[in-house]
């Protein structure tokens, strides 16, 4: 089985404002439905709210202490200037 470490902000995480703006899981994320698909077991190192900046430091932490997995990819960008 494949192990991959995703990072990204509330996009990645599948949150989406309701009618009255407050945010909610509201739509398959993208890690639940890779893990649907192919066997592979996912780290969701997602927050919402995160930056570019803080998904890199995210992942720098990660890669010395050996946490990430052997496939890592992200997607940041909505909360970054």
């Amino acid at each position: 089985m494949l192990d991959i470490s995703v990072y990204g902000d509330s996009i990645m995480k599948g949150t989406l404002p309701d009618e009255r703006m407050h945010y909610t899981f509201t739509v398959k994320s993208f890690i639940e439905r890779l893990m649907a698909k192919l066997p592979v077991r996912v780290r969701d190192r997602s927050r919402f709210g995160s930056t570019v900046k803080q998904g890199e430091a995210r992942l720098e932490k990660d890669l010395a202490s050996d946490a990430a997995g052997e496939v890592v990819g992200g997607v940041h960008g909505t909360n970054s200037p």
